[in-house]
């Protein structure tokens, strides 16, 4: 059965219409449409957003047999949440704590053509804090068929079509997003966000953003004149 990783990811939060707008004036996201909950945009990440008690985000895997899938994800070693078929909530749990959804997509496995990138803070990276980031890491290089690979930092990648789902070192579990390596601008002191981690930001609705570790300078080049 394959499994890939998808694009879009869900947030609940009591407020979603400040969250909207904080992350469309905060982290320059486009509204794609607010029919059945908000849908941002954030470069190729899709960000929805959907009223409702605080809860962590929700990421998302795309298979092409929904039914098959079922079978699949709890021989895996994710405990099911709930299970409403096709097009509805199909929440399951993975053994280290993150939930996601599990959605029957047969078209995004199918060859397409590459969309040009998109200028945004976000990367197309998605993944956790947890305490055993190479464990979940090689965990998810058998959910996605897919190597893991240890990182420059220390963390671990596992890529899945033109995403990257990554896990770094944290106390506890969270699920995470990534911001582009030019977007310090995005972490002012007045911004609500607060440092869980190294590197690790909580924003005012809970969604933790991970900033690139920046290496030390301990030479510098000098060219005569």
């Amino acid at each position: 059965m394959e499994f890939l990783l998808s694009r879009c990811v869900g947030l609940a939060t009591p407020e979603p219409q400040a969250a909207e707008q904080y992350y469309r004036n905060r982290l320059g996201m486009r509204i794609l449409g607010n029919e059945a909950g908000t849908e941002l945009a954030a470069g190729p990440l899709r960000l929805f957003i959907d009223p409702g008690s605080r809860r962590p985000l929700v990421l998302e895997l795309l298979t092409p047999r929904l039914d098959e899938a079922r079978t699949t994800v709890r021989s895996l070693g994710f405990e099911e949440i709930v299970w409403k078929g096709q097009g509805q909530s199909c929440l399951v749990r993975d053994p280290f704590g993150l939930t996601l959804n599990v959605f029957e997509d047969s078209g995004a496995f199918l060859p397409s053509e590459i969309e040009p990138p998109e200028d945004s803070v976000v990367k197309p990276c998605l993944g956790a804090l947890t305490p055993g980031p190479e464990a979940t890491a090689q965990f998810y290089s058998k959910v996605l068929s897919s190597p893991s690979n240890k990182l420059a930092d220390g963390s671990f990648a596992v890529d899945s079509g033109s995403l990257r789902l990554r896990f770094r070192e944290g106390t506890e579990t969270r699920p995470a997003l990534w911001l582009a390596n030019d977007a310090p601008s995005c972490l002012p002191e007045d911004s609500g966000w607060t440092e869980v981690a190294d590197r690790a930001f909580e924003d005012p609705f809970g969604v933790v953003w991970c900033a690139e570790t920046i290496e030390k300078a301990t030479h510098a080049v000098v060219t005569p004149l």
